[in-house]
C-alpha cells in the first residue's frame, strides 16, 4: 500500500512539472508572435504617418488598426507620392486580454501615444492578447480619408506641382506699377533663363530613426521616385561613397545602417539634380543574459579523468562540463543569434575572460545552442578548485551589450 501512495505521488509530481513546463513553452511561443506581429504592424504604421495619414487621439487599438485600412480621398490620392493603399489587410483584428489574463504579467500589446507604435509590456493595463485575421469577414470598400503631405504633386497642372505667377506684392487697390517716362520706348529688359527645376529627392518607406531590436527580424526599406516619369533615375548608397542605379528592390536593414540616394537628371535642360536624402537606422541595444548550472559543483579525481592506479581506464562521465545557456534568446532576432554577433567565453584561472580568456562557444548561427564549459582533468593544474568566469561577449556593438559576468566554481571532492 506504501509504495503505490509512493508511486501515485511521484508520477503527480511529473505531471505537474510536464503540465508546467507546457504551459511555459506555449507562453513563450505567444510572447515571441506578440512581438513579431507588434514590429509589422509598427512599420505600417510608420508608413501610414510618413504617407500623410494622422492618428491624432485615437485611442482604441482597433481604430489604430482601423485607420491603417483606410484610403487617400480622391484629390490627395492624386497629389501623394508615395505609398496611396491601405498599410495593412482589410481582414487585421485584435483580441483583447479577458480580465483575468490582464491581472497576470502574461505579455500584451499597448499603444504608446507618445512614441506613436504599439510596445509589449509584462503586465500593467489591459492590452491586446494578439493581432489576427477574420477569415469570416464580408470585404467591403476600404474608408476613404483626406490626407495631408508636406510635398504635393500637381492637382490641376500638367508640371510636376501647381504653381500660379506672383504678382508685384501690392495689394490690388494699387493697380499696377507706373512706368518710369525716364526709360527709352525701344528699352527691352534682358531675358533671363531661370534654369532647370531641382528634382524632388526619392522618398522611404521607413523612416530614419531608433527601433526596437526586435523590429530588424524583418525590417525593410524601399524607395520610391516622386518625379514625373522618364524625369530621372534615382541613385542610392550603403556607404556614402559608391553609388549604384535603384531598381525596385527592398534592403534589409540593420542597426547601425546608413541609406542614401538622391534622384538624377536625365535632362540637364530641364531637371537638375535633387538633394541626397539620407535616413539612419539604429537600434536599442539588448543586453546579453546567461545562465551557467549553479556554482558548487564537487567532483572525484577519476570522474574529471583521472588515473587512480597505473592500469585504470578513464571513467566515461558526462558530468564534466558546466552548461551554459542563453535567457533573453526570444529577444534577440535569431538573425543576430550567431557567432559573428556574440560569443560565449571563458577563463579556468580567475583572470577576466573579456581580457584573457582560454575557452570560446564552436561557431553557431540562427540561434544560440547553448555551450559547455569543459572542467576535465587538464584543467585544474594542480588547483583544489576552478573559478570559471563565464561571459558573452558582443561582437556586433550596434545590436548587442556584453552580458554579465556569472561565476562557476567546481571543487574537488577528496576520497
Amino acid at each position: 500500500m506504501l509504495e503505490a501512495m509512493i508511486g501515485i505521488a511521484v508520477l503527480s509530481a511529473v505531471v505537474i512539472i510536464s503540465f508546467s513546463g507546457v504551459t511555459e513553452m506555449r507562453t513563450s511561443v505567444k510572447s515571441k508572435k506578440l512581438k513579431q506581429d507588434v514590429a509589422v504592424v509598427n512599420s505600417a504604421v510608420r508608413m501610414y504617418l510618413t504617407h500623410g495619414g494622422d492618428i491624432g487621439t485615437v485611442a482604441s487599438p482597433q481604430a489604430i488598426i482601423n485607420k491603417l485600412k483606410t484610403v487617400p480621398t480622391g484629390d490627395s490620392y492624386k497629389q501623394i507620392s508615395g505609398l496611396r493603399e491601405s498599410m495593412v489587410d482589410s481582414r487585421l483584428e485584435v483580441v483583447m486580454q479577458t480580465e483575468e489574463a490582464a491581472a497576470t504579467n502574461a505579455p500584451r500589446a499597448l499603444w504608446d501615444a507618445s512614441k506613436m507604435r504599439f510596445v509589449v509590456a509584462q503586465g500593467g493595463e489591459r492590452g491586446i492578447a494578439e493581432f489576427r485575421f477574420k477569415e469570416d469577414m464580408v470585404v467591403e470598400e476600404p474608408v476613404a480619408e483626406n490626407r495631408e503631405v508636406s510635398l504635393k504633386l500637381a492637382k490641376n497642372s500638367t508640371w510636376v506641382w501647381d504653381y500660379h505667377d506672383s504678382s508685384n506684392g501690392l495689394p490690388e487697390r494699387f493697380g499696377p506699377a507706373s512706368v518710369n517716362p525716364a526709360i527709352p520706348g525701344d528699352y527691352q529688359s534682358p531675358k533671363g533663363d531661370p534654369g532647370p527645376l531641382a528634382l524632388n529627392p526619392p522618398s522611404f518607406s521607413v523612416a530614419g530613426g531608433v527601433y526596437e531590436l526586435a523590429e530588424f527580424e524583418n525590417l525593410q526599406v524601399r524607395l520610391t521616385n516622386p518625379n514625373p516619369s522618364g524625369s530621372s533615375q534615382v541613385f542610392y548608397s550603403t556607404d556614402g561613397s559608391n553609388w549604384h542605379a535603384y531598381s525596385g528592390q527592398s534592403f534589409n536593414l540593420n542597426p547601425g545602417d546608413s541609406v542614401q540616394a538622391f534622384s538624377a537628371s536625365l535632362d540637364h535642360y530641364l531637371w537638375a539634380d535633387s538633394r541626397v536624402e539620407s535616413n539612419n537606422y539604429s537600434a536599442t541595444p539588448v543586453q546579453l543574459v546567461i545562465a551557467a548550472a549553479s556554482p558548487g559543483y564537487r567532483v572525484t579525481y577519476p570522474e574529471v579523468g583521472g588515473l587512480m592506479v597505473t592500469g585504470d581506464s578513464v571513467v566515461q562521465t558526462n558530468d564534466n562540463s558546466i552548461p551554459v545557456d542563453l535567457v533573453n534568446s526570444e529577444e534577440i532576432p535569431n538573425r543576430y543569434q550567431n557567432s559573428d554577433s556574440f560569443n560565449v567565453i571563458w577563463s579556468y584561472d580567475g583572470s577576466d575572460p573579456l581580457v584573457s580568456s582560454t575557452g570560446a562557444s564552436q561557431t553557431f548561427s540562427n540561434g544560440y545552442p547553448g555551450s559547455s564549459v569543459d572542467f576535465s582533468l587538464d584543467k585544474w593544474a594542480e588547483r583544489d578548485s576552478l573559478p570559471v568566469r563565464i561571459v558573452a561577449k558582443s561582437l556586433n556593438k550596434d545590436a548587442l551589450l556584453d552580458s554579465a559576468e556569472v561565476l562557476s566554481t567546481v571543487e574537488i571532492n577528496r576520497i
